[in-house]
């Protein structure tokens, strides 16, 4: 997996600060590889599951 782009206040990024909220676009990785939980239309990611998550440059 690869971090593709990252998206702070809508805007891309190099890095998020620390308690930032930011969108993070993987390469590598498909839906199917995720936690998910019904909501919405559809599913959503189980933030549950992912809280804490950590993601490192290889």
């Amino acid at each position: 997996m690869r971090v593709k782009s990252i998206d702070v206040r809508r805007r891309s990024a190099a890095v998020a600060g620390t308690g930032e909220e930011a969108g993070l676009y993987l390469d590598g990785i498909t839906a199917r590889d995720l936690p998910t939980v019904p909501g919405g239309d559809g599913s959503l990611i189980d933030s549950d599951a992912v809280a804490g998550a950590r993601l490192v440059s290889a």
